[in-house]
């Protein structure tokens, strides 16, 4: 397994950064950033460590509202922001506590 040597909080940095990727894509107006979000959701998901804890279900909301923002591109950007900002801080919040 090519990612065997992970850990649980490596994990949670890329959850961050994708979630900054997912903020740079409706700032540069990508047409396909919407692949990202669901892509970056369905890993997420299957995320066994991370499924009780009821931060992640708020994250994985966050993260459809961000993809319904990014697929129907009609959102106000400060609102975009707001929920990228508060999935990095819940992501963060179960980093801090692992």
């Amino acid at each position: 397994m090519k990612y065997k040597d992970k850990t649980n909080e490596d994990l949670l940095t890329y959850f961050i950064n994708q979630t900054f990727k997912m903020l740079k894509l409706y700032e540069e107006g990508n047409v396909y950033g919407h692949k990202h979000v669901h892509k970056t959701m369905l890993e997420f998901e299957y995320m066994p460590d991370f499924e009780h804890d009821y931060r992640s279900k708020l994250v994985l909301s966050k993260w459809e509202t961000l993809y319904d923002e990014l697929y129907f591109r009609n959102g106000n950007h400060q609102d975009v922001k707001n929920l990228a900002m508060e999935s990095m801080k819940l992501l963060e919040g179960i980093k801090e506590e692992l």
